[in-house]
């Protein structure tokens, strides 16, 4: 009995933290979105329910989105290791792909990996304290 009640606080807290979710992504998508006149569109399938939700509700601007998506995609992922220098050379010791980049370019490509390897540090810190305070991860 009581292995059951907790059960289901688990699973109510769990509802709960993926209702909270799913708006907060509802939300910032429309943020985004609407303002700005950008298409966004969000895909949620519900766990144990089976039911997907869509923003745009209507389907019809989904599968508008989807299409542009997967046209642009297919697009650009024939010749993207020729056309984008930022891809990793095959050779790391070949930096060949750097020639003909304008200065500007190089640095904004440092910049990127400056703050990645930004971002990475602070997520290694924030786990290696929340070992620390024996925190479940």
């Amino acid at each position: 009995m009581k292995q059951e009640k907790q059960q289901a606080g688990i699973l109510k807290t769990k509802s709960q933290s993926y209702k909270k979710r799913k708006e907060f992504i509802t939300k910032k998508t429309t943020e985004l979105s609407v303002p700005r006149d950008v298409k966004a569109c969000v895909v949620v399938c519900e766990p144990n329910e089976k039911k997907v939700e869509t923003l745009p509700k209507n389907p019809e601007n989904v599968r508008e989105i989807i299409n542009f998506y997967e046209d642009f995609s297919s697009k650009n992922s024939s010749n993207k290791r020729d056309s984008d220098p930022t891809i990793k050379a095959e050779n790391p010791d070949d930096d060949t792909w750097l020639m003909g980049m304008s200065e500007q370019s190089i640095q904004d490509i440092l910049r990127e990996v400056d703050l990645k390897i930004e971002a990475v540090a602070k997520r290694i810190d924030f786990l290696k304290r929340k070992i620390a305070f024996n925190v479940p991860i």
